[in-house]
Formats: C-alpha cells, sequence, structure tokens
C-alpha cells in the first residue's frame, strides 16, 4: 500500500513518513497511529519507508536534525535493517540487527537539511543480511540550531552572480558607476547576513557602496543560528577607469601568416610547423590599439615588431598575454606549437614507375610480397632480360629531407634517377632477372 506523508509528534520533534510494505504494518509501537507510527514489518528487500523533515506532508523545514530510528527487539530474526540518510547527491548509510538494542531510538547521526533536491531517510532491509523479517517504527529529527551558514543567492548591482560552491565573485562596473549595491539571500532564513560589517534581513538590498577606480573587495559573512558555524564570501568589484577593458585579439600571425581558425573568444590553439624550423615568429594583433600585448613575457606590437620563439623538438607553450588600455583587464591565449621529429623515411619509392616488393618470385603462381611501406628498407626489383637500367623515383617524408641514389642527389627539381644495371651472361638467358637496390 502507498500512503501520503502523516506527521508524527513526540516532544515537539516533527516526524513524517510515506512508503510501501507488502507485508504490512502491525500497531502499537512509538505511536498509535496505524501506519505512520505502526511498527513497519518486511520480510523481503523492496518493501521501504521514506522520512522527511517536515512539519507535514507538504512543508519541509530547513536546517539541522539530530535524525535517530525506533527499532524494535525481535529476537528470532536474523536479518538486518539498513537506514539511509540522503541528502542532494550524498547518502550515509548504517545496518542494524534487530536483536540489539532491545528497543528504543538509535542515533544515525547530525544531518544538515537544505531544502532543495532528494533529501529524506528511507528503511529497508539489508540486502547484504541475512534474510527474514525486519521490525522498524518512526523516524525522529530533533531540530538543533542550524549549521547552514551559505548563500542560497548574491546579486550584485541587481545582477545574480551567485554559483553554488563558489566564494568568491567577480563583477565588472563602469567608471561611470562610483557606488555598488549587494543583495545577498541566505540559505537558511535564520542565518545573519552581513555585508561589509552591516547586519542586513533576509533578502534586503545593502546600501550604496562607494567604489574606487580598480579592484573593490566586499565581504559577505554569513552566520548560522549556531554561531560556531560561519562561511565568508568575497565579492570582487573592478571599476574601470574610463579607458578601453578591451583584452581580445583580433587575429594572430605566425611566421607572416594568419592563424587559422582564429575566434577571440578562444583562448587555446595548436600550431605544427617542420622540423628544420628552429623558430617562430609570433605578431598577435590586439582588437583595440591601446591594448598591450606581450609573448612569454616580451612585449610585441603586431605585425611590426612580431616576437620570435626558438623551438624544441616537440611541444613548445607560447603564451600570449593581452593586457587592456585600463589594466584591470587582462586575457591569456595559449598557442602549443608542435616541432615535428626529424623524418628520414620516404614518402613515396617506384621503380620503372611501378611499386617495389618486398620477396622473391621464386617459382610459377607464387606472389612477391606487396609494395612500398616507409618503415621497410630493403626491396627487390624484377627487371626484364636485357635492360641496361632502372628508373627510380623517391620521394621524401619530410619534404626538407634530401634523397641520395648511389651518391647522387635527388634535388633542385629532379624527381628520378636512372641505376645502371650489371646484369651476367646467365641472367641474360633468364626471362627475368632480379635486382636488389
Amino acid at each position: 500500500m502507498t500512503e501520503p506523508a502523516l506527521p508524527i509528534r513526540r516532544g515537539g520533534a516533527p516526524t513524517t513518513t510515506k512508503g510501501f510494505f507488502q507485508s504490512g504494518m502491525s500497531a502499537g509501537g512509538y505511536n498509535a497511529l496505524a501506519y505512520a507510527g505502526g511498527t513497519h514489518n518486511a520480510n523481503n528487500n523492496t518493501a521501504y519507508a521514506m522520512y522527511t523533515p517536515s512539519e507535514s506532508g507538504e512543508s519541509f523545514v530547513i536546517g539541522t536534525y539530530r535524525v535517530s530510528v525506533w527499532i524494535f527487539q525481535r529476537a528470532s530474526t536474523e536479518a538486518l535493517l539498513l537506514t539511509e540518510v540522503y541528502r542532494n547527491g550524498e547518502v550515509a548509510r548504517a545496518s542494524f540487527p534487530n536483536k540489539a538494542p532491545a528497543g528504543g531510538w538509535v542515533e544515525l547521526g547530525v544531518f544538515d537539511f537544505q531544502g532543495s533536491g532528494t533529501e529524506y531517510v528511507k528503511l529497508l532491509r539489508d540486502p547484504t543480511g541475512p534474510t527474514g523479517y525486519f521490525n522498524a517504527d518512526s523516524v525522529r529529527f530533533e531540530r538543533l540550531p542550524s549549521r547552514i551558514s551559505s548563500l542560497r543567492d548574491l546579486s550584485v548591482g541587481g545582477i545574480s552572480v551567485y554559483r553554488p560552491g563558489v566564494t568568491e565573485f567577480t563583477y565588472n562596473a563602469g567608471y561611470e558607476t562610483s557606488f555598488i549595491t549587494l543583495t545577498p539571500t541566505a540559505a537558511d532564513p535564520k542565518a545573519v547576513v552581513e555585508v561589509n560589517g552591516a547586519v542586513l534581513e533576509q533578502g534586503q538590498t545593502s546600501g550604496p557602496i562607494p567604489l574606487e577606480i580598480g579592484e573593490n573587495w566586499i565581504p559577505v559573512d554569513v552566520t548560522a543560528e549556531n554561531p560556531d558555524y560561519s562561511q565568508r564570501y568575497m565579492v570582487k568589484v573592478k571599476r574601470s577607469s574610463g579607458t578601453s577593458t578591451d583584452a581580445d585579439l583580433s587575429g594572430v600571425l605566425l611566421d607572416g601568416g594568419a592563424l587559422t581558425g582564429f575566434d577571440p573568444t578562444v583562448t587555446s590553439y595548436t600550431y605544427t610547423v617542420r622540423h628544420n624550423t628552429a623558430a617562430v615568429s609570433v605578431a598577435p594583433i590586439p582588437s583595440h590599439p591601446q591594448a598591450t600585448v606581450k609573448v612569454n613575457g616580451a612585449e610585441a606590437d603586431g605585425a611590426d615588431m612580431p616576437v620570435a620563439v626558438p623551438l624544441n623538438e616537440g611541444a613548445n607553450e607560447v603564451r600570449i598575454e593581452v593586457i587592456a588600455q585600463d589594466p584591470a583587464y587582462t586575457k591569456t591565449y595559449a598557442l602549443n606549437v608542435i616541432r615535428q621529429k626529424a623524418d628520414a623515411t620516404l614518402k613515396r619509392l617506384l621503380i620503372d614507375g611501378a611499386q617495389p616488393t618486398r620477396g622473391y618470385q621464386v617459382g610459377g603462381g607464387q606472389n612477391q610480397s606487396p609494395g612500398f611501406e616507409p618503415d621497410v628498407t630493403d626491396y627487390v626489383h624484377a627487371a626484364p632480360v636485357g635492360a641496361e637500367g632502372v628508373v627510380i623515383s623517391a620521394e621524401p617524408g619530410d619534404v626538407n629531407a634530401e634523397v641520395r641514389i648511389n651518391g647522387a642527389s635527388l634535388g633542385e627539381g629532379r624527381e628520378s634517377y636512372t641505376a645502371a644495371i650489371p646484369v651476367g651472361p646467365r641472367q641474360r638467358r633468364k626471362k627475368q632477372g632480379i635486382t636488389s637496390i
């Protein structure tokens, strides 16, 4: 059966319950309410009951609670009661036998309930323990002075800057903004909130706070109902000096050419050069002419004054820092320049216009090994009887590499080499001769 949440009260401590028990419940125990306070008696792993710290099924009281469960003694069972306390994605679990303690309240711990997300206490049989019935009654939530000292929202100048889990915020203000106001909202209405030392009511806006040119740090302190718990937030308001705050780049020139795909809002790029490139010329172009640009700490001035960055083999980090005319505003771009490793392999090899092979044709119908691969260095070629030479064409993997065949360089536009083949008398009588290169 499924029941709505029902309140249970004892000594002013609110307790509610809702859940499903296939084996039903019996009356008695801590409270006379047949379902809400009766003994929860279950004999399978699908039975459960859920409780929330609310005065009724329709409300939730945010705060700190000592949570306890009432366990009945059942000497004849070996089953274990499993308790789970859920709070916004976190869960605390504990198992208890019905044999001990001999009935009564068992404390599960002290927990903060924020009143948001999924928060409840669940009772069920421990599926890792023995089978059989378990008995448990209600869950009790005892309100304690709240430990919750967090904010639920924070607005600066009427604009919300709040992000959960963040304690430092930045707000940019124009030169014309000489005062600013803050509106903090505590997660727990019982907490005390102060801005610049002035106490505010829940959701109240602070008085005008004067701003200097540049950075202005404003503290926001939240003290929980339990004064031993507090949290300080800091708001950094950056007031412009009236000059440009543009710290973007409009482009980057690398060795005189534009960096492909540049976007001022994207701050990370990769650029690859060949192995013979010992340095790269970097010329960042700022969006605003009064912005200052530095490349790895060295000042650059657009295309007129690039910075030469020496390169090691592999990855080289280049940091481009843009400082706006208003120096309070900066932006950093990261350029990863990859200098390729030296490559002494061939990209292509042809003999008489065809790929060479990597094995000998020793009999009719037997195929030679497949053709050229850059990592293979030994090849064979079947030349026709009577051939005086072969034409060898080779292309290096690195366009800057030099290829030599029999000591002759394939350079200055030369794409092939004709190699003479010495053929002995016996080879000339064969239909084919085999020449190794």
